[in-house]
């Protein structure tokens, strides 16, 4: 795996990564299994990606990536270290970066809108880009968060719950003029459900919406194991497709010669194909 570029560490503040939320307004839609797998992928293309788990009851990512969270928020928060965040960073194997949410639900008090907000400013100045995923709904900390936020994706799956709370959810941030910050991602987009793509994408009229296919198997297990699946399979049809997402919402953020090298590889797949007929 191609590993990202070394992180800074002296804390320019005059480059800052881009902060995409990664939220929804309900829970079980697959944001941390999207967390995980995207940011595997940003990595993958030499960008300094760091995550910062922002789910703070609940969060999983230490989970899915299979990382010890030895240090959390919670210690930034309590010995003031947003000065020093790198030292809160756990190091993943890729190259990610992640500020892990706190180990137990109670200690989720303890970290304020604004003091997850200052941390999550202060990783900005480490990386490229910066995932922080949160719990479901409108939290005081989702709120200041959507506010600073560069873009919103926003995830839902096509049951009929989810979808309701999740239009609602989008007219909320239109309300609050924030509707052009949003990109939607549909998981589980083939599974069971009396609305097609189409009539989803009729519904919400997002023009940012990416679907999503459903294998839970696989997904499941690649969480168990704490290995992503972009990872463990990354010919799987909900790798590629979460590959061309990556491409489309972070393009801006490539190194140049990225895009050269992929119509290249592209080239000579096609060449290589046409000659074995």
């Amino acid at each position: 795996m191609t590993g990202s570029r070394e992180f800074n560490q002296g804390g320019d503040s005059k480059k800052t990564g881009e902060l995409v939320l990664i939220c929804s307004a309900v829970g079980g839609v697959g944001k941390t299994a999207i967390t995980a797998n995207l940011a595997i992928l940003l990595t993958k293309q030499t960008l300094r990606t760091v995550i910062v788990d922002g789910n703070l009851q609940f969060g999983d990512i230490a989970l899915a990536l299979d990382i010890d969270p030895v240090i959390t928020i919670k210690e930034v928060v309590e010995q003031n270290g947003s000065q020093n965040i790198t030292e809160y960073c756990l190091l993943h194997k890729s190259g990610i970066r992640l500020l892990a949410g706190p180990t137990r639900p109670e200690y989720a008090e303890l970290i304020t809108a604004d003091a997850l907000a200052s941390a999550t400013e202060a990783v900005r100045k480490l990386a490229d880009v910066v995932l922080v995923e949160v719990s479901p709904g409108f939290t005081e900390q989702n709120m200041l968060l959507m506010d600073k936020a560069d873009s919103i994706i926003l995830v839902t799956t096509p049951g009929m719950p989810a979808l309701k709370n999740t239009k609602l959810m989008i007219e909320t941030l239109a309300s609050l003029g924030m509707q052009n910050k949003i990109s939607l991602i549909v998981n589980k987009s083939d599974a069971p459900s009396i609305m097609t793509s189409p009539d989803i994408s009729e519904l919400f009229q997002i023009e940012r919406t990416s679907f999503l296919p459903y294998f839970p198997k696989e997904i499941a297990h690649s969480m168990d194991i704490g290995v992503p699946l972009t990872v463990g399979n990354p010919k799987h049809r909900f790798s590629k497709q979460l590959q061309k997402l990556a491409d489309q919402h972070f393009s801006s953020r490539l190194p140049a010669d990225i895009p050269e090298k992929r119509r290249i590889r592209d080239r000579f797949k096609s060449v290589k194909h046409s000659s074995k007929i």
